[in-house]
């Protein structure tokens, strides 16, 4: 059985979360794996596309998370709203994008203040040495990256006490949808 309204709920709310700062859905956990241990942080979600199975997110190219993705392209995407009482949980492959016309096209729409972020000369992650200066930057772009993930299923959950909702959406290849529900 196919629960359009609760996919098109979660669509709705996605493209609030994309436009609106203070939005739940503006952020999310993003999962990747490594070799040897799982990772998990915030990312902020800066395009949703429901048929085309696709977020998109921007982050700097030396991250670890970019490192992961290359080794390991299964990822997931966790979104929580408490004002909803609703858990969207993606499973999804990531690409990575650099030195492309979708990083371009991407890092054309990106506000200054963004840009200013990949301009450190170290790495996210790794502590500035004292012999580096403050003035000390690199082009924004040399250091931007895009990660598209491309999601297979979604887990829905909504906590509501009184009527509790959990549906698994999966996509096949053909990005035909099958629903089911697993709770109550």
């Amino acid at each position: 059985m196919f629960h359009s309204k609760y996919l098109k709920l979660a669509d709705t709310l996605l493209e609030k979360g994309i436009s609106d700062y203070d939005h739940p859905f503006h952020q999310c956990v993003f999962g990747s794996q490594s070799s040897d241990s799982v990772a998990q942080r915030m990312v902020v979600i800066r395009k949703w596309d429901l048929d085309r199975q696709t977020f998109i997110f921007h982050t700097d190219r030396r991250s670890n998370k970019i490192k992961e993705i290359k080794t390991n392209s299964q990822c997931s995407l966790l979104f929580y709203s408490h004002p909803d009482q609703l858990q969207l949980r993606f499973q999804c492959v990531s690409h990575v994008h650099y030195d492309d016309r979708i990083a371009q096209h991407i890092f054309s729409q990106t506000t200054e203040n963004q840009r200013k972020l990949y301009q450190n000369i170290g790495a996210p992650g790794t502590l500035k040495k004292e012999e580096e200066s403050d003035d000390v930057t690199q082009h924004p772009i040399d250091n931007f990256s895009v990660v598209v993930c491309n999601f297979t299923s979604l887990d829905y959950l909504h906590l509501n006490h009184h009527d509790p909702i959990r549906i698994l959406f999966n996509w096949d290849k053909k990005g035909a949808i099958r629903s089911k529900n697993l709770w109550p």
